[in-house]
């Protein structure tokens, strides 16, 4: 099967990524699993909903703390609907490529 330059260095890329993607995504994932078990032991108002009713039952929580926390909601909501509009954006870029290496190698197939 012949692909012409522009293709072959195409494919070619897509391989390299899809080889080094299991190293990089469970990086990504130990990265992530690590920064929320340091917010977890270190910041816990910011992760463990227990702690925070904890907090608020014993009275220990500070007032400008509840008033920090209901400016910051509807910010961090906004950031989170952000992410995933970005992540299914990226998911149609992801997909838009597959799509065009599988015309490539289906019209390689039929030649």
């Amino acid at each position: 099967m012949y692909l012409n330059p522009t293709d072959q260095a195409f494919v070619d890329r897509r391989r390299r990524l899809i080889a080094l993607w299991p190293y990089v995504g469970g990086g990504m994932l130990a990265g992530l699993l690590g920064f929320a078990t340091w917010l977890w032991l270190f910041i816990p108002l910011m992760v463990n909903p227990w702690a925070t009713v904890e907090a608020l039952k014993s009275g220990s929580l500070e007032e400008t703390t509840l008033y920090v926390m209901a400016v910051l909601l509807p910010i961090l909501m906004l950031a989170c609907l952000g992410a995933f509009v970005l992540m299914v954006g990226l998911a149609f870029a992801v997909f838009r490529n597959e799509r065009r290496l599988i015309e490539i190698l289906d019209r390689q197939r039929r030649d």
